[in-house]
């Protein structure tokens, strides 16, 4: 079922996905609405798998240094199984079926290159029905899926508005005039 959002519900969502510990009160506060609302609205989206609220972990900060993304060509009958068992690893933070070049992409932290050269040589080369594996590190995030606003325009004016805040800043060219 697609759930549409109000301003309200997109406003709850962006402020916590900038303080996910911040108390309904305040969020209330913040929108100008009643506690109550906010925990209604927050209860729904939750409930109705539209949100989740989570920890993220930074992995350069414990110590994982070595990020990468591993695409991994598989024997499509065996997809779902290379899948799991990636997924069943601990070093392997999301695996994803995707279309293309591969069949599945996982990404991956480790502590060095030595073990991202064990993981590959030792452990995935067990995995039964994979064919062919590429790894690509991750020199910086520059936004990941936590990050994301919703829109409601569609991609391309939403592309547009973002080059256009990205070229006048985040007044328009008229309001940059004026000053």
């Amino acid at each position: 079922m697609v759930h549409c959002l109000d301003e309200i519900d997109k406003r709850i969502i962006a402020l916590l996905q900038a303080d996910g510990r911040m108390p309904n009160v305040d969020i209330a506060r913040e929108l100008g609405c009643s506690e109550g609302t906010v925990r209604r609205r927050l209860d729904h989206l939750l409930f109705s798998g539209v949100m989740r609220i989570g920890a993220i972990l930074e992995p350069a900060r414990l110590g994982l240094g070595t990020h990468t993304i591993i695409g991994v060509d598989v024997e499509l009958a065996q997809a779902e199984q290379v899948g799991r068992m990636l997924a069943e690893m601990p070093e392997v933070c999301s695996v994803i079926y995707v279309t293309g070049n591969y069949d599945v992409i996982a990404e991956a932290v480790f502590h060095s290159n030595d073990e991202l050269l064990a993981f590959i040589t030792e452990r995935i080369a067990r995995i039964p029905g994979i064919r062919r594996v590429e790894t690509s590190h991750i020199l910086k995030v520059m936004k990941r899926t936590c990050d994301w606003q919703v829109f409601e325009e569609g991609p391309v004016a939403a592309a547009q508005e973002l080059t256009a805040t990205s070229k006048t800043g985040p007044l328009g060219i008229a309001e940059q005039q004026k000053r």
